[in-house]
C-alpha cells in the first residue's frame, strides 16, 4: 500500500515540476531585460536553472513513479496491465483527451507564430508555455503511471 501512495505522489509531484518549468518561460524576457540594463546574467542563470530544475524532477519524479508502481504491482497492490508509454499514447482517459486537443491547439499556434514573423512577445512566451506544459501533462495523464494511480485511487 505504501508503494501506490508513492507513486500517486510522485505523478502528482511531477505535474506540479512541470508546471514550474513551464512558467519560468514567463520569465525569460523580463530577466533578458534585466541583464542588458544591469549588466548581470545572475536572473538569467535563475531562471534557466529553475527552468532545467523543473525538467529534471520531472522526469526523476516519473522514474521514481514507475519503481513505486512495478513495486505495488508486485506486492499485489492493483493489477499489471499492458499499456504504451504516454509519449505515444493519446486520448487515454478525458482528462488526456482535453490535454491532448489542447497541446495539438498549442503547437499548430507555435508553428503559425513562427511562420508568419508574429512578434508579441507576451502571446508567444504564453504559446510556449502552454506548448511546454501540455506536452508534458500529455506524456503524464497517458502513461502508465497515471494509469496505474486511476486504477488505484481506492488503495
Amino acid at each position: 500500500m505504501l508503494n501506490c501512495r508513492r507513486c500517486r505522489k510522485c505523478v502528482y509531484l511531477s505535474m506540479l515540476t512541470s508546471l514550474l518549468a513551464s512558467i519560468s518561460v514567463f520569465f525569460m524576457t523580463k530577466v533578458s531585460g534585466i541583464a542588458n540594463e544591469k549588466k548581470d546574467n545572475t536572473p538569467m542563470y535563475i531562471v534557466g536553472a529553475i527552468f532545467w530544475l523543473g525538467l529534471i524532477l520531472t522526469y526523476v519524479l516519473t522514474g521514481i513513479a514507475s519503481y513505486n508502481r512495478k513495486k505495488a504491482v508486485e506486492l499485489g497492490y492493483g493489477e499489471d496491465f499492458i499499456h504504451r508509454i504516454g509519449v505515444i499514447s493519446f486520448f487515454k482517459n478525458r482528462e488526456a483527451k482535453v490535454t491532448d486537443i489542447v497541446m495539438a491547439g498549442n503547437i499548430l499556434f507555435v508553428l503559425f507564430e513562427l511562420l508568419s514573423g508574429f512578434d508579441k512577445d507576451v502571446i508567444i512566451l504564453t504559446s510556449i508555455f502552454f506548448t511546454i506544459f501540455s506536452v508534458h501533462m500529455h506524456c503524464i495523464l497517458n502513461g502508465k503511471n497515471y494509469h496505474y494511480v486511476k486504477l488505484t485511487k481506492d488503495i
